[in-house]
């Protein structure tokens, strides 16, 4: 293994995927263009949209760093991760994990990395009629585990009360730890973990996130973890990185994104027979971001979330106008910033 200074290094990268823009029947073109043939030929490079999923990503993850990516769907935390795991390619630019170029070193790099998609999906290789440990023991044949080795970790996670239970017997969150298992027994340096928790309740999602961490602490494997749960940075992460759009738009701790986004309160607010350009009055006033659901737009009734540096003199203003105009307030909760905040106003946009 090369001696690397850090665990994965991105510069620029790019990834551009070209899809067909849609179907349309061709019969009727067949003559116009020459037949057949030469219409599929034209049709494949004319009716390609080309989308950017990443746009000049930069990063460094230091080894034993436990880093989340997160951002909403479409991103490019999936493409991300993909070309650090040597699924993909990236269109331009370079990264490396453990020293190892992803393209150049493919082979050598890929064997750095495990790279575990939602948990669910790592059961779908299991047979539910056949018990944990009897699903275990022919993964164990099929990847060349010691068996002792697949104890010691299903004791790890909790799973020796489960050995002898069918697997469709367990529930939801108990089937992503016996998924987990075979995902950490590579034991490799780099984990590189897409959506793991999606489909799983609460509860199983704090258990699998809290045995990551300490996965991550016990034996210093550094882990990227992909979400687009602001709260699942909550106690995990030493570093957050924020993409949007296929660009990082932001990247520190969860304590200093708070602070940089400059905001240290933020207020929920459910209004009804409100019909006025909610968002026109609110940006009035110094709000460092804006969410606005709509609820039930036949009576009016939308929920607000703002974030800003101090609610002691705009909200007062703020709750004013907005009955001034009509509407009612319904509902009215204030805290303290959190990291929530923090990725909306990186993501939704500042005021």
């Amino acid at each position: 293994m090369k001696r690397a200074t850090s665990a994965i290094v991105a510069e620029d990268l790019v990834r551009v995927y070209k899809v067909s823009r849609g179907y349309f029947e061709p019969a009727p073109s067949f003559e116009l263009w020459g037949g057949r043939f030469l219409y599929e030929v034209l049709m494949r490079n004319l009716r390609k949209q080309v989308i950017h999923a990443l746009r000049g990503v930069s990063m460094t993850i230091g080894r034993g760093e436990f880093v989340v990516i997160l951002g909403p769907n479409g991103s490019g935390k999936s493409t991300l991760l993909k070309i650090l795991a040597t699924i993909i390619p990236p269109t331009s630019g370079r990264a490396e994990v453990m020293g190892y170029d992803v393209v150049r070193e493919r082979r050598e790099a890929a064997r750095q990395v495990s790279y575990i998609p939602s948990l669910l999906g790592t059961t779908a290789w299991a047979k539910p009629m056949l018990t944990v440990e009897q699903n275990l023991k022919v993964m164990c044949r099929l990847f060349g585990f010691p068996f002792d080795e697949v104890i010691r970790m299903a004791e790890e996670l909790g799973l020796l009360d489960l050995m002898k239970r069918p697997l469709g017997s367990l529930s939801s969150g108990q089937q992503a730890r016996v998924g987990l298992v075979i995902g950490l027994l590579k034991r490799s340096p780099v984990y590189l973990l897409d959506e793991p928790t999606m489909g799983l309740s609460p509860e199983a999602s704090r258990l699998v996130r809290e045995h990551l961490r300490e996965l991550n602490k016990r034996y210093g494997i550094t882990v990227v973890y992909v979400t687009h749960h602001p709260l699942e940075c909550e106690g995990i992460a030493d570093r957050v990185v924020i993409l949007d759009r296929g660009r990082v738009v932001a990247d520190a701790s969860p304590d200093e994104l708070v602070r940089k986004a400059g905001v240290e309160e933020s207020v929920t607010i459910r209004v009804y027979n409100a019909y006025f350009d909610l968002r026109q009055v609110v940006n009035k006033y110094d709000v460092r971001y804006l969410h606005l659901k709509t609820l039930h737009p036949e009576v009016g009734e939308y929920e607000l979330r703002v974030g800003m540096r101090s609610l002691d003199e705009a909200l007062p203003r703020l709750l004013e106008e907005i009955i001034s105009r009509g509407a009612k307030i319904s509902r009215l909760d204030v805290r303290r910033a959190t990291i929530e905040d923090a990725y909306l106003y990186y993501v939704g946009g500042g005021a």
